[in-house]
């Protein structure tokens, strides 16, 4: 028998320092895509309850709501749909 060693499995722990900033992340072009949409959401939302709140109703109906509807679809989380 020969006397190989099979190398043992070390996760890599990250700290809660600033050792996290050294890491390359994957940057992929999906990675990239789903960030806009998730900013492009965001904005609308908030700008969708702005609407809701502080607007008169025809606004509204321009765009085709009713301030409840535009209140749940602001109301929705960035990644939500």
């Amino acid at each position: 028998m020969s006397n190989l060693t099979v190398p043992t499995y070390r996760p890599r722990i990250l700290r809660l320092d600033s050792s996290w900033q050294n890491i390359s992340w994957p940057l992929t072009p999906a990675l990239v895509a789903t960030v806009r949409i998730w900013i492009t959401r965001s904005r609308a939302r908030h700008e969708m309850q702005e609407l809701a709140e502080r607007s008169d109703e025809h606004l509204l109906e321009d765009i085709g709501m009713t301030r409840e509807e535009a209140l749940r679809v602001a109301s929705k989380w960035f990644w939500q749909p």
